[in-house]
């Protein structure tokens, strides 16, 4: 009875042992796995970092380019509101429009020109 006890304990710290052996596979695992999980997280925040500065670009060279046609607008709208204001008042003082037409014009006021009367 006593050999069949001691060779139970035998195996027991064989499978103890073996445990031991597993666990230390499984922490070795554990360690590549959070190795892993970290240059997967440095990768990606590099790539989000990188897409980040290229939209960053793009949209300041968009936004330049609005800005420059904004500017090209606003004087071409300058020049056609000034063309305006001298063809109305060719118009309306050359004797081509009579006075009604010119009072029409200046209640509308859409091109923002106020005519002035010259006698």
């Amino acid at each position: 009875m006593l050999l069949t006890l001691e060779n139970r304990v035998i195996n027991l710290e064989e499978s103890v042992e073996d445990v031991k052996d597993t666990l230390k596979v499984v922490e070795g695992r554990i360690d590549e796995l959070d190795s892993m999980r970290e240059q997967l997280k440095e990768f990606v925040m590099e790539s989000l970092s990188y897409n980040v500065k290229a939209m960053q670009g793009m949209l300041n060279s968009t936004a330049d380019k609005l800005t420059v046609r904004d500017d090209a607008l606003k004087a071409t709208m300058t020049t056609l509101k000034k063309h305006i204001e001298e063809l109305l008042l060719w118009l309306c003082y050359g004797g081509v429009v009579g006075p009604q037409i010119r009072d029409e014009v200046e209640a509308l006021g859409e091109v923002g020109v106020t005519l002035t009367r010259h006698h």
